[in-house]
């Protein structure tokens, strides 16, 4: 097993060092070994991660969120925010399911969540997506968010979106993507 270090790891997937925290506490990555105040990751894991395919331009029309690591979410609609790779709950794979979606789907600043309905909602943590849904209707609304009603994509649509990469630049913790929009 080659060992590379963090800064090795996010050359090789082009992110910051606090992405890299993120990927791991995510378990997209191996928590990485510590020797003295350096950690070092897996190298095959990293490049395995790196070569995931990007989605292709154009993009198509989605609502993209961006997501941190898994933790406990401060309101009563959810038990967790953020994403992670291990189950939420492993003795109910349907309810860990339902934990994950309201994890991903909210709550998202958007200034017209009628127009995202019928869109893929794409959850990314630092440029790799995370998870991928269809918005069924815009949801439940508090102080200018909202928590998108979600449901699974079709095979094919998942298939172009899922286990892949999303390379934007910038821009706000949540933006629509695609035809007819400022990030085509």
């Amino acid at each position: 097993m080659t060992l590379i270090t963090a800064s090795e790891a996010c050359a090789v997937l082009n992110v910051s060092l606090r992405a890299i925290d993120q990927l791991w506490q995510a378990e997209l990555l191996t928590e990485p070994i510590p020797i003295g105040r350096q950690k070092l990751y897996v190298e095959a894991e990293v490049i395995a991660l790196a070569n995931r395919a990007v989605i292709p331009r154009p993009y198509p029309r989605a609502y993209v969120v961006r997501v941190l690591a898994k933790a406990n979410a401060d309101d009563h609609s959810r038990a967790y925010k953020g994403f992670t790779a291990g189950l939420y709950d492993p003795s109910d794979p349907k309810r860990d399911a339902e934990h994950r979606r309201l994890a991903l789907a909210g709550w998202w600043p958007c200034r017209d969540p009628e127009a995202q309905v019928g869109h893929p909602l794409i959850a990314t943590l630092a440029g790799f997506v995370v998870g991928a849904y269809r918005i069924s209707g815009p949801g439940q609304r508090s102080n200018g968010r909202v928590m998108f009603d979600v449901e699974p994509l079709d095979r094919d649509t998942a298939s172009l979106l899922e286990n892949r990469r999303l390379t934007l630049t910038g821009g706000p913790i949540s933006l629509e993507i695609g035809p007819g929009t400022t990030n085509p």
